[in-house]
């Protein structure tokens, strides 16, 4: 049977052709490309990354191979993995993600680091995700803080539509509203407000990667040199806050200063900056 036929290539000479086509057409580091290869051949053999380790030399079937070069295919063409496999792995947890909603990022996870190292889990928090995407950041903290009460927010319906399915797959019970920001919060008083909003400028050399291109804009950009949402969020998060409550959110690496500015302007207190794993501010802190 043609599924059953066997090619004389091996899992680790599969694993260096993934590696070199997708070299030659991605702007990845190596660390990102052999990543991107392990996930491929993960997806298109089903196996575990223990597997692919111990398994080196075992031979690959013509329909498999077939599937790793449709794959490849597709990645060359600038499509991110998340949005070929349908699904990308956060925080330890695989998530539905779709063209409405951002890739799942591993910088985003120093979110929950942050509000994970600040609150005991079995505190009764509530929190409000705004403009949660595929629900990664409400999940994830739904999740954790099992007595607590989540709302995700978002201007986009089908992204939101990705939210209320990452949700029914955790079994969680959350509140979804459609807003624009604050816009349409009629809930006050929460711990936390915690957001990965748009914050990437038009003139971002960012723009040059292919795989922007797939993104939503909606989630990705925002005017005034990317700060126009962070701006926005600063200025009205006060009422929507408990005395002591705290905004968190993410941003770009040289937009540390501004947006601590933005926090300042705004009398945000105990203003705090945060480092990802290269070094670089990636998200602030301030409380009411």
């Amino acid at each position: 049977m043609p599924n059953s036929i066997v090619i004389d290539l091996n899992i680790s000479a599969i694993e260096n052709f993934i590696f070199y086509q997708l070299e030659e057409s991605l702007m990845l580091s190596k660390r990102e490309l052999m990543l991107e290869t392990k996930f491929i051949l993960q997806k298109a053999l089903g196996i575990s990354s223990l597997g692919l380790v111990m398994n080196k030399t075992t031979l690959i079937s013509a329909t498999q191979f077939k599937k790793i070069k449709t794959l490849v295919k597709k990645r060359k063409g600038g499509q991110p993995l998340a949005y070929i496999f349908g699904e990308w792995d956060f925080y330890g947890e695989t998530f539905f993600v779709n063209r409405h909603t951002l890739t799942p990022r591993p910088d985003t996870e120093l979110l929950i680091d942050i509000i994970i190292e600040r609150f005991h889990k079995e505190l009764p928090l509530k929190i409000l995700d705004l403009g949660t995407g595929s629900g990664i950041i409400g999940i994830t903290l739904a999740n954790h803080y099992k007595n607590s009460k989540v709302f995700l927010s978002d201007i986009s319906k089908d992204a939101l539509k990705v939210a209320k399915k990452n949700a029914l797959k955790f079994n969680q019970k959350l509140n979804f509203i459609e807003s624009n920001w604050f816009e349409r919060i009629e809930d006050f008083n929460f711990d936390i407000v915690i957001s990965n909003p748009p914050y990437v400028s038009k003139n971002d050399a960012r723009l040059f990667s292919p795989e922007i291109k797939h993104e939503p804009d909606l989630a990705l950009f925002s005017e005034d040199y990317g700060l126009k949402d962070i701006k926005l969020i600063c200025t009205q998060v006060e009422k929507f806050l408990v005395t002591n409550g705290l905004l968190i959110v993410e941003h770009g690496f040289n937009q540390a200063s501004k947006v601590k500015k933005i926090f300042e302007k705004n009398k945000l207190k105990n203003i705090t900056q945060y480092k990802d794993i290269n070094q670089k501010y990636r998200v602030t802190l301030g409380s009411k």
